[in-house]
C-alpha cells in the first residue's frame, strides 16, 4: 500500500481522498494546531507535524513517502481577492518543490484555485510546472470542476500530478462521470435537512426526514445532524440575500452598477431606462446596508 503525506493538510481533505482510494495516510503537515487537532482526530493512524511550510527547517523533519500531496494556500492566487503577485503565501508551494527534491517519491499533487492558471498571462503557472518537471518529474494538469464528478456545488480547480520520470508514466484524468444537466442539485443532496427557521443556534438536531436520493444515503452514517447551525441575520442581511438572483452573488449587482453608471456618463437615456429594475435594486441594497429607508 503507497503511503501519504499531506501539506497543508487542514481537517484533511485531500487525506480522505486518497484513503478512499486505498491508500496509507502517513503523514499531516500544518502549521495551525487546531487543524492538526482534527486532523489527528480523522487519521488516528497518521503522524502530525506542527511546522512552518514557509520556513527552509521545516524540511529537516520530513521523511520519506510514497506520494506527496497538499493544497498551499490560494489567497494570492484566487479571483475573489487582490491577486498579489507579492503575496508571500504565493511561493508555499515551494515546500512541495523542496520536499521532492529531498526525499524523490513516486508521485506528486497539488490542488489550488484556477486564478493561478492565469495570473500574470499564464506565466506564473508555467514557472511552477517548469519547476516541477525539473525536480524530474512527468507533469500533467487539468482544471477540473468538482459538479461534474458528482459534488453538489459548482467549484473549479486546477491539479497538477507529476509521476517520477523514471517510472516512464504519465498521469491521465478521469473522465467526467456526470453530464452538466446531470449535476446533483442542492435540493438532491440536502434536501431533507431541516430549515431551522425557527430554531436558531441550535445544535442537537436530527435528521425529521428519511434520505430519498443516493446522495443523502450516502453521506447519512447517523440520523444525527452535524454542524448545520442557523445563523441569527439582521433584517438588512436578509433583504440583500433575497435581492440576489438564484445561481448568481452580490457581486453582479456590483458590476451591473458600474456598467449602468457608464452608460449613464455617456448620456445612453434610451439603454439606462432598460437597466431601470437592476439599478433600483441596486440602490435599494446601499440604503439597505446604510440603514436608510429605500423608496421608489
Amino acid at each position: 500500500m503507497l503511503s501519504v503525506s499531506d501539506f497543508f493538510c487542514g481537517c484533511g481533505g485531500l487525506s480522505q481522498g486518497f484513503r478512499e482510494a486505498g491508500f496509507s495516510i502517513k503523514t499531516g503537515i500544518d502549521f495551525n494546531k487546531s487543524f492538526l487537532e482534527t486532523y489527528a482526530h480523522n487519521f488516528s493512524e497518521a503522524k502530525v507535524l506542527n511546522l512552518d511550510l514557509g520556513d527552509n527547517k521545516f524540511i529537516d523533519e520530513i521523511s520519506y513517502s510514497d506520494v506527496v500531496i497538499g493544497g498551499p494556500p490560494c489567497q494570492g492566487f484566487s479571483l475573489t481577492g487582490p491577486r498579489n503577485i507579492d503575496d508571500p503565501r504565493n511561493e508555499l508551494y515551494l515546500s512541495i518543490f523542496k520536499t521532492l527534491k529531498k526525499i524523490k517519491p513516486k508521485a506528486f499533487l497539488v490542488e489550488n484555485v484556477r486564478g493561478l492558471m492565469t495570473m500574470w498571462g499564464g506565466q506564473v503557472f508555467q514557472a511552477i510546472i517548469k519547476k516541477f518537471e525539473s525536480a524530474g518529474y512527468n507533469v500533467n494538469f487539468q482544471l477540473m470542476n468538482s459538479a461534474d464528478y458528482g459534488i453538489p456545488q459548482v467549484r473549479h480547480r486546477v491539479f497538477i500530478v507529476g509521476i517520477k520520470k523514471e517510472l516512464s508514466k504519465k498521469y491521465e484524468f478521469p473522465k467526467k462521470d456526470f453530464k452538466k444537466e446531470d449535476y446533483i442539485s442542492c435540493e438532491e443532496a440536502i434536501g431533507n435537512v431541516p430549515s431551522l427557521e425557527n430554531q436558531l443556534k441550535q445544535t442537537d438536531l436530527s435528521y425529521e426526514v428519511k434520505p430519498t436520493t443516493q446522495y443523502q444515503k450516502y453521506v447519512m452514517d447517523s440520523n444525527k445532524l452535524y454542524n448545520h447551525i442557523a445563523t441569527a441575520h439582521k433584517d438588512f442581511v436578509k433583504k440583500v440575500i433575497s435581492l440576489v438572483p438564484e445561481g448568481g452573488n452580490h457581486k453582479i449587482y456590483l458590476r451591473e452598477l458600474v456598467k449602468v453608471e457608464n452608460l449613464m456618463r455617456h448620456g445612453r437615456d434610451i439603454i439606462v431606462k432598460n437597466h431601470r429594475k437592476l439599478l433600483i435594486q441596486v440602490t435599494e441594497i446601499i440604503f439597505i446596508i446604510n440603514g436608510i429607508e429605500f423608496q421608489q
